[in-house]
């Protein structure tokens, strides 16, 4: 009996098929593996991720709880006091979430003054925590990294439940990525 050229191109047909079936996707590991460093990869993250995060034992970030936070060194003044309503309509933004996150602001003016008294009053929710002007310098030295922003009173930062600082945002980042990172972050 003799095959006909049709079921003979349909039986090879299939053996290639097979074979691109199982050593396609070895294949294709193998390429991106060792081809990886001219692929462009985008992130989904608004923030800038920080590597390697920052441990920060001494400022007792630790918990089971996220943190976003920002930095003031003095006396609050307007932009100060923009950042503190910011950072709690970020954390209201977060809904029946927010409870899995923790608004604070780190500053180095240690003494109870009218500017403490007036944040503590117009944002009971937002955590004022002292930090000392020796772990400042130290902060700002790991956070002082070419693709970082700079240290400053405008800057947000994210600290994961472990206590690390993990991502920076900019003055200029939009509240919305802020809020869409966060949601992500929670969730995963």
């Amino acid at each position: 009996m003799t095959t006909t050229p049709v079921k003979k191109n349909l039986s090879r047909l299939a053996i290639v098929g097979l074979f691109a079936l199982f050593i396609g996707p070895f294949a294709l590991a193998w390429y991106l593996f060792n081809h990886h460093d001219s692929l462009t990869w985008s992130t989904v993250n608004h923030g800038t991720l920080i590597t390697p995060t920052i441990k920060t034992t001494d400022l007792g970030l630790q918990g089971q709880k996220w943190h976003i936070l920002f930095l003031t060194d003095g006396a609050c003044e307007q932009q100060c006091q923009h950042q503190q309503d910011l950072i709690i309509r970020l954390w209201l933004a977060m809904g029946k979430r927010k409870d899995q996150i923790i608004p604070e602001m780190l500053t180095t003016f240690k003494e109870d003054n009218h500017f403490l008294a007036l944040s503590k009053k117009r944002f009971p929710d937002l955590i004022i925590s002292y930090f000392p002007q020796d772990n400042l310098a130290t902060l700002e030295t790991q956070l002082s990294q070419d693709t970082l922003p700079t240290l400053s009173p405008e800057n947000f930062y994210l600290a994961d439940r472990r206590g690390h600082i993990m991502m920076a945002y900019a003055a200029n980042t939009n509240p919305k990525a802020i809020i869409s990172d966060l949601k992500r972050l929670i969730k995963g």
